[in-house]
């Protein structure tokens, strides 16, 4: 009995045309136990290469490293004069928020940092841009965004001095 590709297709096998080389046509004759260890033996190393395949672009994924951005000390200090005391209420906000939240606090911190940069700093403008930020924050009084506004606005104009 030879290998020959009806037989390779029906057990879902790669067949290359180009190649096939059945048994017959080599010369060999072999026993029907022979071909099922053959066949046995081809499964194998298909399904080796396909282990091996799915895993190698993970690991070259993993390789990859973002650069990590560096930040100046004054837009550190920003920031953390800008988280200071909203903790609480940025552990309870929904995940969707938080990003939002975050990503705003740290454009307003970059926007603050320009501000301060400048040789007149204008109190106002980072008043209104600490203000949009805050009222990105659901059910959070007026008042209390202005207060915290005004208090933040304050701690900032120390670092420029």
């Amino acid at each position: 009995m030879a290998l020959d590709k009806n037989s390779l297709q029906k057990e879902n096998l790669p067949v290359r045309p180009e190649k096939e080389a059945t048994a017959e046509r080599q010369g060999l004759e072999l026993e029907p136990g022979q071909i099922e260890d053959l066949k046995e033996a081809i499964r194998d190393e298909i399904g080796k290469e396909k282990a091996v395949l799915p895993s190698q672009p993970a690991l070259r994924a993993a390789q990859v490293k973002k650069p990590q951005v560096v930040k100046s000390e004054n837009l550190a200090r920003i920031e953390n004069v800008l988280q200071e005391d909203l903790e609480a209420i940025y552990i309870d906000l929904p995940a969707e928020l938080k990003r939002e939240f975050k990503n705003k606090g740290e454009e307003t911190a970059k926007k603050i940092e320009i501000l301060l940069s400048k040789t007149k700093v204008k109190v106002q403008d980072i008043l209104k841009l600490i203000m949009q930020w805050l009222k990105i924050i659901p059910g959070v009084n007026k008042f209390f965004i202005e207060q915290e506004a005004k208090i933040k606005t304050d701690k900032i104009l120390k670092i420029k001095k």
